[in-house]
Formats: structure tokens, sequence, C-alpha cells
């Protein structure tokens, strides 16, 4: 039940993902230099998973994973896994996230297609009362469990998702 770190996170996602990067990338983050996670990061960011514009003042490797960050890493790995899920991310901009926080605050606007594309594939289901709580931290479990459902996903086109075409439909 630990928190999970940025490094770690990267860690484990770059090990998941099947997806090879054209090119390597030049260390983007300064930060990293000497990190024993700096190899993992910078796939991640060959890979589009990992936007180096997120994070304008270094990555912060040790700083804890929010599950904002986590929901939007795998949703731009899935939209790098195949063209249907870059689709639903811009099919989905405008749609109406059944979760507490839609109503309350809580998810920007420039957050909902990353959450809305994790909810429609089921790799992220959220808690018990529906919340998706996008600022806080994740646990390593959680983590984990959502991993092994990613793995499942990438790779497979977005229609094959009901919930998911449902969220889309609501968006356009």
């Amino acid at each position: 039940n630990g928190t999970i770190t940025r490094s770690e996170y990267a860690a484990l996602l770059s090990r998941v993902t099947t997806l090879k990067p054209a090119s390597s990338t030049s260390d983007v983050f300064p930060d990293l230099k000497t990190h024993w996670s700096k190899e993992e990061v910078n796939k991640l960011v060959a890979l589009g998973f990992i936007d180096p514009s997120d994070y304008p003042n270094g990555f912060g490797p040790e700083k804890p994973l929010t599950r904002y960050e986590m929901m939007k890493w795998i949703s731009t790995g899935l939209a790098k896994s195949d063209p249907s899920f870059q689709q639903a991310l811009a099919d989905t901009k405008n749609t109406l996230l059944p979760t507490p926080e839609t109503y309350k605050g809580g998810i920007s606007a420039e957050q909902i297609p990353y959450i809305a594309l994790v909810k429609g594939t089921g790799i992220i289901e959220g808690f018990e009362d529906g919340s998706f709580r996008p600022s806080n931290t994740t646990t390593r479990a959680e983590v984990t469990a959502i991993l092994l459902r990613y793995a499942k996903v990438e790779g497979t086109r977005a229609d094959k998702y009901r919930a998911l075409n449902e969220l889309r439909e609501v968006g356009t």
C-alpha cells in the first residue's frame, strides 16, 4: 500500500508496454541526469506517453504520482497503440463523465478525455462512490492491477469497448 513515485511508475509502464520508440530521446529532464529511471522516462517520452511540457520545472522523479498523471500516461499510450484511441480522445473531449466530480468540481475540462478513455476501456473504474480523485496519489497495489488491465487493452481498437463508445457518443 505504499505510495508510488513518478519514476517507479515510469519504470513499470515502460516495461509493460509492447510499443517500441522509433528513435531514442536525449535527456529531456535535467533532474534525471544521474537518476536510475532516466532510460525508462526517456523511453516513455519518445513513445509519447509523457509530454515534457507537463513538467516545465523538471520531472521530479521522487514526487508521488497523482492518479491523473497515471491516467494521462496510460491514455496517451493507448492513443499511440492504435489510431482509434486517438480519435476516442478527441470524441470524448466534451463528454459527460459519470462521476461525482463532474458535478462537484475536481475534474478540469482538460482531464475529461483521459479519464473517459481509462473508464471506458475498464482500465480504471474509480472508487466505490464512483469518484476518480485525480489529484490523489496512488498505491503500488492499485498501479499493479491497473497495469495488468492496461496490458490487455494496449493494441486493441477503441470501438471494442461499449462503455467507451457510449462516452464517445455523448461527447460528439
